[in-house]
């Protein structure tokens, strides 16, 4: 058995590479098969960040309803065990699909929440994400300064580490809040910022995310 669990997690590993390298067959295909593990040997906890990751690929593939079937399945599972972590993974993913589906009300009351209990948190990625998921909604309803303060915040927290994917993810997401509010010139620089840190670190799929949001924007405001 302990050794079907293991497979969960190299199943759910090479997922997650095939995600960043665009593989997005290969990345189903482990994922179902650590899925499969997961239920075979009555793993619980394998099978909520299993079926948050496939709740994550649908969603990122535009398969929402699909995404949203994953997303109930592990907080089912969730809510049973009441594991700390896993409680706050299912709470990140449904903010994700609150902003999708516009519904800023309680994605704000969920991030507020967030962001408090895990004030005092050991695991920084964790205080990190909660600063990201809090300035997403915040970006979401239009108070870009205080958006921008608290990925200020998380990056602070990580600033000190070499190029990764939360970093990454900072410049991208400050990109985005700064488009919205109209600065080009600033999202322009994360966009690019960003652009540097996922080639470095080999992400597929957020190069071809920031290579559409830089075209648009050097479109609108071209560079110097």
């Amino acid at each position: 058995i302990g050794a079907k669990r293991d497979l969960v997690f190299l199943y759910d590993n090479l997922g997650s590479i095939n995600v960043r390298r665009l593989m997005d067959d290969q990345a189903l295909n482990n994922y179902k098969q650590a899925l499969w593990f997961a239920k075979e040997t009555n793993f619980d906890e394998g099978n909520i960040f299993i079926n948050l990751e496939l709740s994550e690929f649908y969603r990122q593939t535009g398969q929402i309803k699909k995404g949203w079937a994953y997303f109930k399945r592990a907080l089912l599972v969730a809510k049973k065990l009441n594991l700390k972590y896993h409680n706050f993974d299912c709470v990140m993913e449904e903010i994700e699909y609150l902003l999708l589906s516009g519904i800023l009300k309680k994605a704000d009351s969920l991030s507020k929440n967030l962001v408090t209990q895990l004030k005092f948190e050991h695991n920084p990625a964790y205080r990190v994400y909660s600063f990201i998921y809090r300035a997403k909604v915040l970006a979401a309803l239009r108070k870009y300064n205080q958006a921008h303060w608290l990925y200020n915040r998380a990056h602070t927290i990580i600033k000190s580490l070499p190029a990764n994917q939360i970093t990454g993810e900072i410049y991208y997401l400050r990109g985005v809040a700064y488009k919205k509010e109209g600065n080009l010139k600033e999202a322009l620089k994360m966009f690019l910022t960003a652009n540097e840190i996922f080639e470095e670190t080999g992400n597929l799929r957020y190069l071809e995310k920031i290579d559409k949001e830089i075209a648009v924007t050097k479109a609108t405001f071209p560079e110097k």
